[in-house]
C-alpha cells in the first residue's frame, strides 16, 4: 500500500509483509490515483515525457528504470535516484510512486501482470485507467456482469469423465518452451502483492 502521509509503501509476498520503503508520490498538482491497481506491465527503462510543451515549466523527458506500470494513464512505481532525498519526507513526483533504485528493482523483480497495489491518496482514481474492476464491490461487479454469467443464471453443468476424452495430439509450435516446462514461464512463484 502506498500512503501519501507517511510517505511509505508496504510490500506484501505470499500474504506477509515483507517490505516497507520510503517513497515519494505525487505532488497536489499531480496526484498518484487513489484506488486498487493492478500491474498493466513493466519495462526498464521507459522514457517518461509529460507536463506539457518542451521548455514550459513543469516539462519533463527522463529515462526511467524499473518501471512498473498500474495505470493506462502513465502511473508507475519506479526508480527515482534523483527524488531519493525527498523518499520518505515529501511528495513531489508527478504522480508516480518514486522508489530508491534498489527498492525499485526488487519490486520490478517480483511484480507481474495483475500484481495488485493499493494507493491512499488526495483524490479518486480514474474508472478505466488502468485495469480499475477492483474499485467496485463484489454486488456491483455481479450487477454488471452478462446475463449468462452462472452467479446470475444458474444452470446444471456435469463432469466429464476424463477417460471418455480423445488423446492429445497436439505438438508444441516453434518458438514455444518445450512440452512440461512450465516452471521456465514463471520465474516468480508465490503469491505477491503490493497492497
Amino acid at each position: 500500500m502506498a500512503n501519501t502521509s507517511t510517505f511509505r509503501t508496504q510490500i506484501y509476498v505470499g500474504g506477509k509483509l515483507t517490505y516497507t520503503w520510503p517513497i515519494s508520490t505525487g505532488k497536489s498538482v499531480t496526484p498518484t490515483p487513489n484506488g486498487t491497481y493492478l500491474t498493466v506491465e513493466k519495462a526498464n527503462p521507459v522514457r517518461m515525457i509529460g507536463g506539457g510543451k518542451k521548455g514550459s515549466p513543469g516539462y519533463y523527458n527522463e529515462l526511467v528504470n524499473w518501471a512498473v506500470r498500474f495505470t493506462f494513464s502513465g502511473d508507475y512505481y519506479h526508480s527515482a535516484p534523483w527524488s531519493v532525498v525527498s523518499q520518505g519526507e515529501s511528495n513531489v513526483s508527478h504522480g508516480c510512486v518514486n522508489l530508491a533504485p534498489e527498492d525499485a528493482q526488487t519490486y520490478y523483480n517480483m511484480a507481474v501482470p495483475a500484481t495488485r497495489s493499493d494507493h491512499e491518496q488526495r483524490e479518486g482514481g480514474k474508472w478505466d485507467d488502468g485495469w480499475t474492476q477492483w474499485f467496485w464491490s463484489w454486488s456491483q461487479y455481479l450487477a454488471a456482469a452478462p446475463p449468462t454469467w452462472p452467479s446470475r443464471r444458474p444452470h446444471r453443468q456435469h463432469a466429464v469423465n476424463p477417460s471418455t476424452l480423445q488423446a492429445d495430439t497436439a505438438t508444441a509450435p516453434l518458438g514455444t518452451s518445450t512440452p512440461g516446462n512450465f516452471s521456465a514461464a514463471n520465474p516468480c512463484p508465490g503469491n505477491f502483492s503490493a497492497a
